[in-house]
């Protein structure tokens, strides 16, 4: 009996030894979880994407930037260059307003500023100003402050087939009479002699000719001033004459920008005019392609004009995204690391394009395109805006694009289309 009292005794001792030690354990606090920042998550938004030459080093370099830094997270919403525009406006009329975008200068970009949704990012960016040219910088200002930084420096070239000249001994053309020549030779041959389309790439041509016809004055639009509109309106005759040359493909209105460009990358057309971010698609045609001006159609004009706009491809931050500095300072730095040295040199290795990040020449002379295209500019009269900078996309859409068949065809005239052009111009958003 005695000996069942003391193992029920030693049990009970036992159980009550267990449960205390059970306490112990559960009463025992737990280590502390290491905090974790949240992501912080930026749209970006550009026209290099889709069929961009520039959209596989863009995408490259915003995930190379979102491993480097895995707190941020940029998302790519690029896309094509001719449905840009009208995406971006529609994000910010929409309320999905990008973080980070690119724009160019002209009237879209003046709203954006006036109507204070894009930030004034100077005292943001006063680190990383001096990596930039000043001529970038001045385009991305507004009453000495900074709304962006600038990206790539633009221009608008005369490109040419060499080799397919060369097929049918036509010389390449240094003025606007050989010009002419080798439209008859080509046309004569069945080749189309330039890659043309009723899209802002083939616009491109009459922003060219503008340029060639400057006579010193900045491309404005004025009710009042018949020299500084004159020049707009010769242009489109210098259009017209070259079409009824037939210097243009047929169906050439129907075409769309992918499609011009198309027929020049595969050898059915020997010329087009271009912006110099087409050098990207030429990385095959290196041998076969020269970058020229546009032929002055006027022999008593100074030959070697050229469009160079060294903000074309700024970055902007939207004042939504400021209003966080944690957001502000993440912009910032994605910033500084896309015009970082090492990701520009890639556009340039790669692209040919040309920067508005200082560079030294031995970078530029890596790609044929981009050493030809700063001789280009180093030995030109240069003009700063494209014309259609000067209205504005939407006017030059509806009204010089869409407008311009109607005046090849004789069906309205140049002075007629350019005072519907003005009539226009206070138009909104």
């Amino acid at each position: 009996m005695k000996n069942a009292r003391r193992m029920w005794s030693l049990i009970a001792c036992m159980l009550a030894f267990c449960m205390l030690l059970a306490s112990c354990v559960l009463d025992k606090p737990k280590p502390a979880e290491k905090s974790v920042a949240p992501k912080i998550t930026l749209k970006f938004i550009s026209n290099w994407g889709g069929s961009s030459p520039y959209a596989d080093i863009v995408e490259q370099t915003i995930d190379t930037f979102n491993k480097q830094n895995p707190n941020i997270e940029i998302v790519n919403d690029s896309v094509s260059d001719e449905d840009y525009i009208n995406k971006l406006k529609t994000n910010f009329t929409s309320g999905n307003i990008p973080d980070i975008f690119c724009l160019w200068p002209g009237p879209e970009m003046d709203r954006l500023v006036s109507s204070g949704q894009a930030a004034d990012i100077t005292e943001a960016v006063k680190s990383i100003e001096d990596r930039f040219s000043p001529e970038g910088m001045k385009e991305s200002s507004y009453g000495n402050r900074y709304f962006g930084v600038p990206f790539e420096s633009a221009f608008v070239a005369l490109y040419i087939n060499k080799s397919l000249l060369s097929d049918y001994g036509i010389p390449v053309p240094e003025t606007y009479e050989q010009l002419k020549k080798a439209v008859e030779v080509l046309k004569a041959n069945n080749v189309i002699p330039i890659a043309y389309s009723g899209h802002y790439e083939g616009s491109l041509l009459y922003q060219a000719i503008v340029a060639a016809l400057d006579e010193k004055a900045p491309f404005v639009a004025s009710k009042g001033n018949y020299e500084l509109n004159k020049r707009y309106v010769d242009a489109m005759r210098v259009l017209k004459e070259l079409y009824d040359l037939g210097a243009f493909p047929d169906k050439a209105f129907t075409l769309n920008g992918h499609e011009e460009n198309k027929l020049f990358l595969s050898g059915k057309a020997a010329m087009i005019v271009q912006g110099s971010w087409f050098s990207g698609y030429l990385d095959e045609m290196d041998n076969d392609v020269v970058m020229s001006y546009f032929p002055c159609p006027k022999e008593t004009e100074e030959p070697n004009k050229l469009i160079v706009n060294s903000g074309y491809g700024s970055l902007h931050i939207s004042s939504l995204a400021i209003m966080d500095n944690e957001r502000k300072q993440a912009c910032v730095d994605f910033l500084r690391y896309f015009t970082s040295k090492e990701v520009v040199q890639r556009f340039v290795n790669e692209k040919g394009m040309i920067s508005a990040v200082k560079l030294d020449d031995e970078i530029y002379a890596s790609n044929p395109f981009a050493q030809s295209g700063l001789e280009l500019i180093r030995h030109a009269e240069t003009t700063p805006r494209f014309p259609s900078e000067v209205f504005g996309d939407s006017i030059w859409a509806e009204n010089f694009i869409k407008r311009f068949p109607y005046m090849l065809e004789n069906r309205t005239s140049p002075e007629q289309l350019y005072e519907q052009a003005l009539n226009m111009i206070d138009r909104k958003w």
